[in-house]
């Protein structure tokens, strides 16, 4: 594999003004019932739909959601109560053609190894069902991803332990004609491996049915990779796209990836680079290889340790991103990339007060106007962290 560096300083200096937006703070959370760290989805309504890290009836977290009006409305649609149901969800959810809810939870179930749950709304309240339960074994455990929905209705998912040496797992969950769910490991990596251990963000399938991924550690270097399953007749077969180097190329990859209508795909790195505050990456189909391009490396003013969870792309081929510090005041932005020229614009620069928040450890999510949606794991008016909207202009 092969990187070059695509964007360049007088590029920086070109696009890093901040573009002229209006941020509005949807909700607020308390330090006691708070702390959202994964991504929010919006259904078709525009309601807003995430997971706390704490909180709720049972303390141990919650999933909200947030109606759309001119107030937004926020209500606790289930509390996890730290038991076999599952406790202190990390990341962010799905949603199928029904509007049912899925996500995971890295603690509880019967092993408190971590469950993958389902809402499902009736009327107006909405019921959990608990679809499996990790044992901490082959089977793997403490899921800190989300799960991806395939179009079949079969649930993708990782798990960053289990397997005996904690290497991590990816997973299958599918429902049979008796209802229930079965899990399947259809991947277990190598503890220390090449081919990865501890895999990260959410999962994302790509045209052919393949299964896209990253692992924070392991590859040819152990700084992590991003992988491929593809299926075949015998099983799944994984195949290396690229092992990062802790060089320019950045090092341990924590976020899913995103394709771009020609098939490339892009994600981040939260540390090294060029500056050593992490690097947006494209891998563009080169035949039947891909080769590594950083399009962007952080360094501090326009970011620091980009965040956990999905780049965002528009119908344009628009890159869209946050980092969990740097900035203007220090901790964390939101930023896009021009397609094409990865031009980059400060999109918001969240200023430290906490009046708006900041860290924001979770990527964004786009409505059908171009309008911006994602959390602050700290600040805002209790400083237990905000859900914001970026209107750009």
């Amino acid at each position: 594999m092969r990187y070059r560096v695509l964007i360049t300083i007088a590029q920086l200096l070109l696009g890093a003004g901040a573009v002229a937006q209006t941020e509005n703070i949807l909700t607020n959370f308390s330090t006691n019932g708070g702390w959202p760290f994964g991504e929010v989805i919006l259904d078709r309504s525009g309601n807003v739909y995430g997971m706390t890290q704490y909180g709720g009836s049972g303390g141990c977290g919650y999933v909200f959601e947030l109606l759309k009006s001119r107030a937004w409305t926020r209500q606790t649609i289930h509390s996890f109560a730290c038991g076999k149901e599952g406790a202190y969800p990390i990341s962010g959810l799905a949603m199928d053609s029904l509007g049912n809810l899925y996500g995971t939870t890295p603690f509880g179930g019967g092993c408190n190894r971590g469950v993958v749950f389902k809402l499902t709304k009736s009327g107006r309240t909405w019921g959990e069902t608990v679809l499996y339960s990790f044992e901490g074994k082959k089977d793997g455990g403490h899921p800190r991803s989300g799960v991806t929905i395939s179009s079949t209705g079969v649930l993708y998912g990782t798990t960053y332990g289990g397997c005996g040496g904690g290497c991590g797992t990816v997973f299958t969950l599918t429902r049979t004609k008796t209802g229930a769910w079965q899990e399947k490991v259809i991947h277990t990596f190598i503890d220390n491996g090449k081919d990865g251990w501890r895999p990260s963000g959410t999962i994302t399938i790509d045209k052919s049915g393949d299964i896209w991924g990253t692992t924070y550690y392991g590859g040819a270097f152990q700084y992590g990779v991003v992988y491929k399953l593809t299926k075949t007749r015998i099983g799944w077969r994984e195949s290396i796209l690229h092992s990062f180097s802790g060089g320019e190329d950045g090092c341990e990859p924590y976020s899913g990836m995103i394709f771009d209508s020609s098939g490339n795909a892009y994600g981040t790195t939260a540390q090294c680079g060029q500056y050593g505050d992490g690097t947006v990456y494209q891998l563009k189909k080169s035949g039947h290889t891909y080769d590594n391009n950083v399009i962007l490396a952080f360094n501090g003013p326009n970011g620091d340790a980009p965040t956990d969870g999905k780049l965002a792309m528009d119908a344009s081929g628009n890159i869209y991103g946050t980092t969990l510090g740097g900035g203007a005041y220090g901790p964390g932005t939101v930023f896009k990339l021009a397609a094409g020229t990865w031009t980059y614009t400060d999109l918001h620069d969240f200023n430290g007060n906490g009046i708006d928040g900041y860290f924001p450890r979770a990527g964004p999510a786009l409505d059908s106007a171009g309008n911006l949606y994602g959390t602050t794991s700290q600040g805002g008016k209790y400083d237990g962290g905000t859900v914001y909207r970026l209107v750009l202009h």
